[in-house]
């Protein structure tokens, strides 16, 4: 199962990178439309929510088979780092993630979404696994 979800994760990863940088000028312009208006959206919150859900699982210490040093877990936590270098800044603020804490309970004048993300994104920061705290560094360092 994780060699098939770091080979869809490859897939879109390679998909954001050619449509989002200049080779994309040679891709028709409805593919290019489409990929930004919906396929982007639907793959981008899929994976964003995988990659907080997976690296918090890691870092609680879950079973054995996802704990931080599983083999398996560590690969797909790999190839969702790269993909999520290409998510839209639209996609990343206004992302549909669970709110960690109550906003308020933290005294901050940041707009709701920005607080929900730095709550979940933060704590990567000390992980163990260096593909988890490089990820949770490049999404929070836009």
């Amino acid at each position: 199962m994780a060699l098939f979800a770091r080979q869809v994760v490859d897939l879109a990863s390679k998909v954001a990178e050619i449509l989002s940088s200049g080779d994309a000028r040679n891709a028709p312009e409805n593919v290019r439309e489409e990929w930004s208006e919906f396929f982007a959206e639907g793959i981008f919150s899929v994976l964003l929510s995988a990659f907080v859900r997976l690296s918090a699982s890691a870092k609680s210490g879950e079973p054995a088979s996802s704990s931080p040093s599983s083999p398996a877990l560590l690969a797909v936590l790999r190839a969702l780092g790269p993909a999520l270098l290409h998510i839209p800044d639209k996609q990343l603020f206004e992302h549909q993630l669970e709110a960690k804490y109550f906003a308020d309970d933290v005294d901050s004048s940041l707009p709701e979404p920005f607080l929900f993300l730095m709550n979940h994104l933060c704590p990567l920061l000390t992980s163990v696994d260096r593909p988890v705290k490089a990820t949770a560094f490049h999404l929070l360092s836009r």
